[in-house]
Formats: C-alpha cells, sequence, structure tokens
C-alpha cells in the first residue's frame, strides 16, 4: 500500500524536476536496489536488521523482478533523466553506485535532495554528498519520511551541520537567482 506522507511529495518534486530542466539543469532519479530475486548486496542489514521472513521480503521488493523496484508512476521521468541504482542508504558509499560517474562529467558541483525516506536515503546521501564537497540542499516539502518526527529531526540534523533546507518555493527562487 502507498504511504500517503511519500504520494503526497509527488507533486511538488515533478514541480521541481521541470524548473530545474527549465533552467538547463539534471535531474537525476536514484532508485534502491538489492540485485536479482532472493540476492542482496547488503547482507549485513538484510540479514542482521530484519527477521528472516521480512528480510527475504524486503530483498524482494528491492529485486528488478519485483514491481515494488520501480519509480512510482507519477514521477515525471523523462528521456534524457539519468537513473542511478543504488545498494546502500547513499549512493556516495564505495561501490554504492555509478553517481560519480554521472555527476563529475556534467561538472555538476550542486544537488538538490528530494524523495523518500527523509531520515534513511534522503538524509545519508545529503550528508555524503556535502562531505565530498557538493553544495547540498535539503527541500522540505518534497521529501518525506514514515512519521513526522522522523522528518522533522534529520531535517535539524542536516541543517545543524551539513547543508541548508529549504521548501520548494524558496528552492526555485534561488535557482532564478543562479
Amino acid at each position: 500500500s502507498e504511504i500517503e506522507s511519500v504520494v503526497g511529495v509527488i507533486p511538488n518534486i515533478n514541480r521541481l524536476a521541470r524548473v530545474l530542466r527549465d533552467k538547463g539543469g539534471v535531474v537525476i532519479w536514484v532508485g534502491m536496489t538489492a540485485g536479482s530475486k532472493g540476492e542482496s548486496r547488503w547482507r549485513l542489514y538484510h540479514d542482521h536488521f530484519f527477521t528472516p521472513e521480512k528480510g527475504a521480503n524486503h530483498r524482494d521488493q528491492l529485486s528488478p523482478e519485483h514491481s515494488g523496484h520501480a519509480f512510482h508512476k507519477d514521477l515525471d521521468i523523462r528521456d534524457g533523466d539519468p537513473i542511478v541504482w543504488k545498494n546502500r542508504f547513499s549512493p556516495f558509499i564505495a561501490g554504492a553506485s555509478n553517481i560519480e560517474d554521472v555527476l563529475q562529467p556534467r561538472g555538476i558541483d550542486s544537488l538538490i535532495i528530494t524523495g523518500t525516506a527523509t531520515n534513511m536515503c534522503c538524509e545519508s546521501t545529503a550528508r555524503d554528498a556535502m562531505m565530498l564537497n557538493f553544495r547540498t540542499v535539503m527541500v522540505s516539502d518534497a521529501l518525506a519520511a514514515y512519521s513526522d518526527a522522523e522528518h522533522a529531526a534529520a531535517l535539524m540534523n542536516f541543517y545543524t551541520v551539513f547543508g541548508d533546507v529549504q521548501t520548494i518555493d524558496e528552492t526555485i527562487a534561488s535557482l532564478a537567482h543562479g
């Protein structure tokens, strides 16, 4: 079943993607994968943070053969938008993805983070990006978590030490000013 807070941010993600494309920016979609059905590229997580049944279910949902592996149908993913598959919360962990091969040739030095879950994949990605010298903004109303408390705590942690947190309107205004 869909999580209301997650589905609720899709219009803002799509709005920001349109503005970014209009300004010549690159919209990169990052998804989580575990590999083929039943496989795990992250054994510690799947074998020790879940019951055996839940770990197997999670691995299956993150396999390309499962419908849950796909991006949500309402996201405005366009031809030419790079797609990066990661096998950790952050795509910047060594061996987790090809994100740097996508960013570096394009000269990208600033990232705008949207998506889910704010306190897991998004915060991990944003923190690692900042520590790798990317200017990083988390967009508060284009991110979602399972609870408001988790969402707020992640944004506070990030804002305190790692980067900026802006609303979608503030982010769009920042893009307008270069």
